[in-house]
């Protein structure tokens, strides 16, 4: 479970400190402070980082993908294929079945096949699985 630490800065503003322990990679630490995103809006962030922490198993990786997908109203990856796959014109005999279960057994089920096509780039296509999710940008102790 991430815990918020909340403290003033002596030159006016506040900073909050999530602290949590990924089971990857062992205890973080992340800092909003006011002066970088403005009054009260530094408080939002953490708090909508820990929300995503607790949801997610205090795992970052997780917790980085559910805010892209939530962030997104594009459609994901897999719809937009089953959508091309529903407007093919003419094909052949059989066609409309194999990609579709080519689709099921490759798109459906990934990463990539639950990525709001907004939000895809090379790097997140790339087949590792957790590329182009950004990495927490602190320090482990």
């Amino acid at each position: 479970m991430a815990n918020i630490r909340s403290r003033q800065l002596i030159k006016g503003g506040s900073s909050h400190t999530i602290t949590w322990r990924d089971p990857e990679t062992g205890h973080k630490t992340r800092t909003f402070s006011d002066k970088d995103y403005g009054p009260g809006e530094a408080l939002n962030k953490a708090l909508e980082l820990k929300a995503f922490l607790d949801a997610n198993g205090n795992t970052y990786m997780l917790a980085a993908k559910a805010k892209v997908r939530k962030d997104s109203t594009a459609p994901t990856v897999s719809e937009v294929v089953v959508r091309h796959i529903d407007l093919l014109r003419k094909p052949q005999p059989g066609t409309i079945a194999k990609y579709r279960k080519m689709a099921a057994s490759h798109i459906d089920g990934s990463d990539l096949g639950r990525t709001p096509v907004d939000k895809v780039n090379k790097a997140r296509a790339d087949s590792r699985g957790n590329a182009g999710i950004p990495q927490c940008p602190t320090r482990s102790r």
